[in-house]
């Protein structure tokens, strides 16, 4: 396996950990000065090809990256309950961290749960009537919970260890889905449902971004509740259609973009890493 300086990467030659326990010990050893940095996430934070919002985040600063991340996971039935709540529980016993980065509650609405926030008519709430009230306002304070959930646990187990966790961009359905060599493997994860509850395409983004304006108006809410949860709105970066790989996750460009915002948020919470990355690498 490589160490982290031959991965080191970009005009800083900053550099991202492995997902494997044993390069973050490594990286603890080699770079002391270097904040350490707990990321659990999604698809945002573990896209299969090129860099994703998680890579892009790494490349502010140097850091010492604890990565549990998996694409396709789901906020309350994956990273908040079973083997990966365990894997993330142990890691937190096991190190203090400086900086948790989440990334976690869009599969919940997506996909396959999409169905059960759509109306059939329009006898809903939101834009043209589209959205199933009781179902929405129950999955939106499942993952409020999901997320409480999590901030008791950091806090229980860390001295000082704040989680910033972001909301989602506003999305284009679409029917792109995730790709190899011209084959579609997965997705789209939107527009299909849409389609199928008779929705004009004209009103699909309208209806769907209701819904992640909901999330957002959550985790926003959650800030100012807890003062070591904080709330990054990725939605005041107006990704185009060419800024977007697929239906709901954008390009490298587009990863790139929103990651911007989180600097003035992690220079705030860890300066060290910021300092570290002008002092270690410094040739």
């Amino acid at each position: 396996m490589k160490n982290t300086k031959s991965r080191r990467r970009g005009p800083g030659k900053r550099y991202r950990s492995r997902l494997y326990s044993i390069q973050f010990l490594e990286d603890l050893k080699n770079f002391p000065d270097a904040p350490s940095i707990l990321s659990e996430g999604d698809s945002w934070f573990g896209y299969p090809f090129g860099k994703d919002l998680n890579d892009h985040i790494a490349e502010l600063g140097s850091f010492n990256i604890r990565h549990f991340e998996k694409a396709g996971d789901e906020l309350v039935d994956d990273m908040m309950d079973g083997r990966q709540l365990k894997l993330l529980t142990k890691a937190l016993k096991e190190n203090q961290f400086q900086l948790m980065l989440y990334s976690g509650g869009g599969n919940d609405v997506v996909a396959e749960n999409l169905v059960h926030y759509i109306s059939d008519d329009g006898t809903g709430i939101g834009p043209h009537g589209r959205v199933v009230a009781a179902t929405t306002s129950a999955r939106i304070d499942e993952l409020k919970q999901s997320y409480i959930e999590l901030i008791e646990l950091v806090q229980l187990h860390q001295t000082q260890c704040p989680i910033v966790a972001h909301g989602y961009s506003k999305i284009i359905p679409s029917d792109v889905g995730f790709e190899i060599l011209g084959f579609k493997v997965t997705g789209p994860w939107v527009k299909p449902t849409l389609d199928a509850k008779g929705i004009p395409v004209e009103q699909q983004a309208e209806v769907i971004n209701f819904i992640m304006d909901l999330f957002n108006a959550m985790l926003l809410e959650l800030s100012q509740q807890y003062p070591n949860f904080h709330y990054i709105d990725l939605r005041v970066e107006q990704l185009v259609k060419s800024d977007w790989a697929n239906e709901i996750h954008p390009t490298s460009k587009g990863f790139k973009k929103l990651a911007k915002h989180y600097e003035t948020k992690i220079r705030s919470l860890v300066p060290q890493g910021f300092v570290a990355a002008a002092s270690i690498y410094h040739q």
